[in-house]
């Protein structure tokens, strides 16, 4: 009997074929970091200050310079560092409304009286230098409506999070290409429909809808240029998502400088669907999935059409229902044996450890990766080129995981990464604090940010590889979806963290700095997968889990230190096991 990488191998010929759907596939990454980082420009806050009637009428907004009308009403922030956003000074200068000479007025007023400070009474005065509009200006989203800002972007990552839970079980069902295709169908027709909310609830609930509709194609696609792929292809399959999201976001700064108001921006970030929609109808269903919902006629009639594609040279007898029917049984047995997999994940102490740890690494590298993400604006600099910038780092650090992951393995990657991040981070918030005010060192803390961005951008990338490396066949899904989970949990949180510089503009890079370096030590307690073959069984793994972390620090603080007791049962399946893994 042969295996199903057996005869992908057979079908592969000179690959060319292989790697034009798997670029194709992956190529979902432009459109997702459209809408993943959206906000950064449609939602974006500029400069503003309060609404003063008498100043910015028509009139008199051709008279005073913004330089006057600061220095003489609005109060200077000096934590901040800039003039206050959400307060002015209590001045009378109804009586300057409709003067000739408004300057004067304005003078006189302001000499002669001594004021309170006072909230904005009328709204706010956006700076249009940068934008025409965003959702923050036309939605007066700033003061004490600046929560909703953040509210929206925590409410898309919410549907983000129901889209991963979801998603995998979709696809596991109906097919990859399936929810591919229709993920993508309802990114373009909800993108558009975006664009065109009447209200900030309106846009919150479709922004929620795209990330519900749209994830699971996205998830689809990764798994599909996995499972599509030759096993030397793997590692660059499994980080191809995310260099071409990189990609998306060098992409979409140009698309943002040259639409300058957030509604047709919109529409043409959703348009990048278009494209792939078309071509999604171009794509066989993945064979393992095929084979794995025992549909063996059909995946019969895939791999000879990718054989055929690639110019697979000889003659090979593709029978996957004489091959591979054996096999489906046999792992049908062994999911039977292992039960329901959360319980036998977190019924097993090491195992359990291992989930928790790992789901809190996935969580930190979720929180500083999006921070840096969505924080563009923020940043000393052009947010265009900020953005840019982003893009490049996580291209680049993606990129060199592919090697780095072989020369110095997972968990060794994923720490140096985070260190790389936490320091890079913590060093931007003391340029930050130390050099308030001089361009230069707000350059250098520029730099810093986008150290971190790389160093954020390549752990979250490797941390993929390495939970599919740590845990078992049974319960590797499991696994990747509690991880997954508790990221786009953090990444909810994400827009609250970066609402607390508006208040002190230092905090929010130094909890990204020391939290990245929490991972760190957490993820430097991981056994290392280099070299190792996959693991199948969960009772394999938990040996596997406390030979390496028996005597470990981390296991003391859980309180399972030591040899432990041994399953009554264990000791009896320990050759089922082996068969199986034999087997399958």
């Amino acid at each position: 009997m042969r295996s199903i990488d057996t005869m992908l191998e057979d079908c592969i010929g000179n690959g060319r074929y292989q790697a034009a759907i798997i670029s194709l596939v992956l190529l979902v990454g432009i459109p997702a970091a459209f809408m993943q980082t959206a906000t950064v420009f449609i939602a974006a806050l500029p400069d503003a200050r309060c609404w003063i009637e008498a100043v910015d009428n028509d009139t008199a907004s051709d008279v005073l310079s913004e330089d006057v009308i600061k220095s003489a009403l609005i109060p200077y922030d000096e934590i901040a560092q800039r003039y206050d956003r959400c307060h002015m000074f209590n001045y009378n200068l109804t009586g300057c409304e409709g003067n000739l000479n408004i300057s004067q007025c304005v003078d006189d007023v302001t000499n002669s009286t001594s004021p309170n400070i006072g909230d904005c009474q009328d709204g706010h005065h956006f700076s249009r230098d940068i934008f025409e509009s965003t959702v923050a200006t036309e939605w007066d989203l700033l003061c004490g409506r600046l929560t909703l800002k953040s509210g929206s972007t925590s409410v898309f990552y919410f549907g983000v999070l129901a889209g991963s839970i979801i998603g995998g079980a979709l696809s596991d069902r109906f097919g990859r290409i399936l929810i591919y295709k229709i993920g993508l169908l309802a990114g373009l027709v909800v993108g558009i429909a975006v664009a065109f909310s009447p209200n900030y609830y309106v846009f919150s609930l479709l922004r929620f809808l795209l990330a519900l509709l749209f994830k699971p194609a996205s998830l689809a696609a990764v798994v599909y240029a996995l499972e599509v792929s030759r096993e030397r292809w793997k590692t660059t399959a499994a980080l191809g998502y995310n260099i071409v999201y990189g990609l998306g976001c060098v992409i979409m700064s140009g698309l943002a400088i040259f639409w300058r108001n957030w509604r047709p921006l919109q529409i043409a970030f959703s348009l990048g669907f278009l494209p792939l929609v078309l071509t999604s109808f171009f794509l066989p269903e993945s064979p393992r999935w095929l084979v794995s919902k025992e549909k063996f006629v059909e995946a019969d009639k895939t791999l000879k059409l990718m054989r055929k594609r690639n110019h697979a040279k000889g003659v090979v007898d593709l029978n996957t229902e004489r091959d591979l029917a054996p096999v489906a049984a046999d792992k049908r047995e062994v999911n039977k044996k292992d039960g329901n997999s959360l319980i036998e994940t977190f019924s097993r102490p090491y195992s359990r450890m291992m989930t928790i740890n790992n789901m809190f690494v996935w969580m930190i590298t979720s929180l500083v990766y999006y921070g840096i993400s969505l924080n563009s604006g923020a940043l000393a600099g052009n947010i265009y080129v900020n953005h840019a910038l982003g893009g490049v780092m996580e291209f680049a650090a993606c990129s060199l995981c592919i090697v780095a992951i072989s020369r110095f393995g997972c968990r060794n990657w994923t720490v140096i990464t985070l260190v790389l991040c936490g320091l890079s981070c913590l060093l931007s918030t003391i340029a930050l604090h130390v050099g308030a005010g001089v361009t230069a060192i707000k350059y250098i803390g520029l730099v810093l940010a986008m150290s971190g961005r790389f160093g954020s951008s390549a752990a979250f990338a490797v941390l993929y590889v390495h939970t599919v490396e740590l845990f078992p066949t049974s319960g590797r899904n499991t696994a990747l979806g509690l991880a997954s989970m508790a990221a786009r949990i953090d990444s909810i949180i994400t827009p609250f963290t970066l609402q607390i510089q508006y208040q002190v503009p230092w905090l929010t890079q130094a909890i990204f700095g020391f939290t990245a370096l929490a991972a760190a030590c957490v993820a430097y307690s991981f056994p290392e997968t280099k070299d190792n073959s996959l693991l199948m069984t969960f009772n394999e793994t938990e040996k596997y889990f406390e030979k390496n972390l028996r005597s470990s620090k981390m296991a003391k603080i859980y309180c399972i230190s030591g040899k432990r007791d041994r399953d009554p049962d264990e000791a009896s399946v320990d050759e089922e096991d082996a068969l199986a893994n034999e087997k399958l």
